[in-house]
């Protein structure tokens, strides 16, 4: 559900990319589960606010699909998704169900938006990371672009890594805690846990430059900091995914060896 993408054509076109996978609704006691794509409308159309009245998103059901949707599968009345509010930033629509219950969906522009990923990155302030310690996470992996895990495909942890803070602010500045001790590289297989000063810094958050994957990277000012792991191939670590409570970086530009990081929230 996280990278679905829905492009609305202003001669009343849509097109779905599920990018594999649908959210969809189930009976209880699961309501919702990821499966695989589902079909879903082409057409929409528009209808204007008149008065007090909110504008409203129609879909059209083509022949043979299922029932068109926006954000989960649920059968919205009369596929109406009214609009609450709307800016080049974000959407937030709202359906009745067929029960009478009421859905609420909020959309972000998935065009690059530094505004939005820095507000999912920093929250309103700051917001602490840490790599996911969880079981099979295989929170750090190595390779190329087109083979992320070539070269290494991910393990547990180092004790001295499951505490490591890593917290971004809305100014662009990384404060990195290690909790009284880092996993210190030196040199190749030679990883060992010991004392390691806490820093922070400014970075730079933008676009992505080239052709490696991503909705933005960020660059450290200070070339002796990192984020992740000390070894890293380069100090440009692209954001490949992003949410309120996910993120999944990718060190290096793409023309070279890559190394991925896989965060939750701290």
């Amino acid at each position: 559900m996280i990278d679905d993408q829905y492009t609305f054509n202003i001669a009343g076109r849509l097109n779905y990319d599920s990018k594999g996978q649908t959210f969809v609704a189930n009976e209880a006691p699961n309501p919702y589960s990821c499966q695989g794509s589902q079909s879903n409308a082409s057409k929409y159309y528009f209808v204007k606010g008149n008065g007090s009245a909110n504008p409203k998103i129609v879909l059209l059901q083509d022949n043979g699909k299922r029932t068109p949707f926006l954000g989960t599968t649920d059968a919205v009345q009369e596929f109406t998704y009214e609009i609450l509010s709307i800016t080049e930033d974000d959407m937030v629509l709202r359906g009745t169900l067929s029960d009478g219950n009421i859905i609420t969906l909020k959309f972000v522009n998935a065009s690059i938006s530094i505004k939005n990923i820095r507000l999912f990155l920093a929250g309103g302030s700051t917001k602490s990371w840490k790599l996911d310690p969880s079981p099979g996470a295989n929170p750090i992996v190595a390779g190329i672009e087109a083979n992320p895990t070539r070269d290494y495909a991910g393990g547990p942890l180092a004790p001295c890594q499951i505490n490591d803070g890593y917290t971004f602010s809305s100014t662009d500045n990384l404060s990195v805690n290690f909790g009284g001790d880092a996993l210190i590289y030196g040199g190749p297989g030679d990883y060992n846990c010991g004392d390691y000063q806490n820093f922070s810094g400014a970075y730079v958050l933008g676009p992505v430059q080239g052709s490696g994957a991503g909705s933005a990277q960020i660059v450290l000012a200070n070339s002796s900091q990192f984020i992740g792991v000390m070894d890293r191939v380069q100090n440009i670590y692209r954001i490949i995914e992003i949410s309120p409570t996910k993120l999944v970086l990718r060190i290096g530009d793409g023309s070279g060896p890559v190394q991925t990081l896989k965060f939750v929230i701290r």
